[in-house]
C-alpha cells in the first residue's frame, strides 16, 4: 500500500520545470519508492545503479547508455547515483539533451560541488525524510491526530 508523502505537491511543480529532480534522504526514507509510484503512469524507464550492467555502461559511455535505456522514454528514473562515476558532468548531458531524468541519492553525494556544479540552473532537490507523523497516523488508518492517537500509535510519549 502506497502513502502519498508529504513532498508530493511541491515535486508535482517542480518536476514541470526542472529537468532534473533528485530526490535525497537516508537509507529507506522512500525514495524510490516515491519515484517509482510517481512514474507510474508516464512512458518512464527505471534504471537502478547497483545493477553492475546498468552502472558499467553509465560509467563507460553516456552516449551508448543513452541509446540504450533512455531512448523512447519521456522520463528516466535513475536510483542511486551515488555508486557512478562522473555523474554530475553526465547528468547534465542529459539534460542538455531535453532528457526529462528523476534521481534518488544520499544527500551528502548529490549536494557535494563535483555533482551539483554541473547542474545549476537544470536540478530541483528535495529531501525525502522518514514518514512524518502525519504521514505514519495516515499509514495506520488513523485520520485525526490526537494525544491519544498519538499514544496508541507509539508515535508521542507523553510524561
Amino acid at each position: 500500500m502506497y502513502i502519498e508523502r508529504e513532498i508530493s505537491e511541491k515535486f508535482n511543480k517542480v518536476s514541470s520545470s526542472y529537468s532534473v529532480v533528485a530526490i535525497v534522504g537516508a537509507r529507506q526514507a522512500g525514495k524510490t519508492t516515491f519515484l517509482k509510484e510517481h512514474s507510474k503512469k508516464l512512458n518512464a524507464s527505471y534504471l537502478a545503479f547497483d545493477d553492475p550492467d546498468v552502472r558499467d555502461i553509465f560509467d563507460d559511455d553516456i552516449k551508448k547508455f543513452e541509446n540504450q535505456y533512455i531512448e523512447g522514454h519521456d522520463l528516466s528514473v535513475l536510483d542511486e547515483v551515488q555508486y557512478c562515476k562522473d555523474s554530475g558532468r553526465k547528468l547534465k548531458y542529459l539534460a542538455d539533451k531535453g532528457r526529462k531524468v528523476w534521481i534518488t541519492s544520499s544527500s551528502e553525494i548529490i549536494l557535494s560541488k563535483e555533482v551539483l556544479s554541473y547542474l545549476v540552473g537544470r536540478v530541483s532537490i528535495i529531501k525525502l525524510y522518514p514518514f512524518s507523523i502525519r504521514e505514519f497516523l495516515t499509514l495506520k488508518g488513523q485520520k485525526e491526530a490526537t494525544p491519544q492517537a498519538l499514544r496508541r500509535n507509539d508515535v508521542w510519549r507523553l510524561p
